[in-house]
């Protein structure tokens, strides 16, 4: 099989910029999560080493299993918005 010859033509900068846009925080093979994008604060806070493992395990599982919250900081944060949507402290 032949090999196409490359294109001596290169894309402008404004080219890589809307395909940069285009491809940003798309998921593989799917389209653009709906996200509320707010601004982050990290916090620093001390567990037991139980609850830690815990959460480590949860976040491990839904990684291999492709639900849910797939890091640490992603299992905390849920497990905080729903125990304040319980006491309606979350708006």
């Amino acid at each position: 099989m032949a090999l196409k010859p490359r294109s001596a033509k290169k894309p402008s900068d404004a080219e890589v910029a809307a395909l940069a846009d285009k491809l940003t925080d798309k998921q593989y093979g799917g389209t653009t999560p709906d996200v509320k994008v707010e601004k982050q604060v990290q916090r620093s806070l001390a567990l037991p080493k139980s609850l830690d493992q815990a959460i480590t395990r949860a976040s491990a599982e839904n990684k291999l299993s492709g639900i849910g919250p797939q890091n640490t900081s992603a299992v905390i944060r849920e497990a905080l918005e729903q125990y304040l949507e319980r006491r309606k402290l979350l708006e």
